[in-house]
């Protein structure tokens, strides 16, 4: 069965959050207020999907990934960055 977008969305956001090493707190804060801690948790189990805006924070906090490549929307290869 293929993931749903939220959960590819999730799956994606936590990818590359643990990659730099970064709670959702400390993720959160890196967002100026944008998003919670508890909203990145729920992107990250699939209940909620970022918007653009929200896409483009995260994108921003994180440094090397785009709000596209967090919405699936781009080819779908991950940045060397975030790749296992």
């Amino acid at each position: 069965m293929e993931p749903t977008r939220n959960r590819q969305i999730g799956e994606r956001i936590r990818t590359a959050r643990e990659r730099c090493s970064l709670s959702h707190k400390a993720l959160a804060a890196l967002t100026d207020g944008a998003i919670s801690a508890s909203r990145l948790a729920n992107y990250e189990s699939g209940l909620r999907r970022p918007g653009i805006e929200e896409a483009e924070a995260l994108a921003g906090a994180l440094g090397d990934v785009s709000a596209a490549w967090l919405l699936t929307l781009d080819g779908g290869d991950a940045p060397a960055s975030v790749r296992p």
